[in-house]
């Protein structure tokens, strides 16, 4: 018969070890892992650790699942990879690094090495082409439509989807001092 509390037990005196190690006793504390018995584990061989862990009962009553935590967490995740895809897609479109720093804390090198993942030429510097008429009423056209978007980062995206005019261009028209659109609309 295959024991299954191997793996928890070794997991737990490794956990232990190291929370005595960097002198994390309020940890162990929360644990009720007292300090003299931490450093026990902690001062362990590797035979004896091994022989610990081996035993078929476990050392310890297992943790309870905090399910909604757990889904909470996941969540977290699934935005966070959500907005990076964004972020990426924004890249592509011609988002300059200082946007994406205003919007979502992308520093300087964050953007190159999405550039390179992406493929794309390194970015030009410099201010970009102003927008044309044409690009003008498209550009308020779309901003129209996705005025309740509350993310503005969704929303610079999804307008620049819509116009389909470079990001770079949208974010210099919004914040230039002779539209003042960024400073008004807040």
């Amino acid at each position: 018969m295959t024991n299954h509390n191997n793996e928890f037990n070794a997991f737990m005196i490794r956990y232990i070890t190291r929370l005595y190690n960097d002198h994390d006793y309020a940890s162990l504390k929360r644990m009720n892992v007292k300090p003299d018995l931490a450093k026990e584990i902690a001062n362990m061989s590797v035979g004896n650790s091994e022989r610990l862990s081996n035993f078929n009962s476990l050392i310890c009553d297992l943790p309870a699942f905090d399910e909604p935590r757990f889904a909470m967490l996941i969540k977290y995740i699934h935005r966070e990879d959500a907005k990076s895809d964004i972020i990426d897609r924004m890249v592509k479109l011609e988002a300059s690094q200082v946007m994406l720093y205003k919007l979502a804390a992308v520093d300087r090198d964050e953007y190159r090495d999405r550039r390179i993942k992406l493929g794309l030429p390194q970015a030009s510097s410099g201010r970009p082409a102003t927008i044309t008429e044409e690009q003008t009423a498209r550009l308020h056209e779309a901003l129209h439509i996705h005025e309740n978007e509350p993310d503005k980062l969704l929303r610079y995206f999804k307008v620049g989807v819509a116009s389909r005019i470079p990001l770079s261009q949208i974010w210099h028209y919004m914040n230039s001092s002779s539209t003042n659109y960024e400073t008004t609309e807040q």
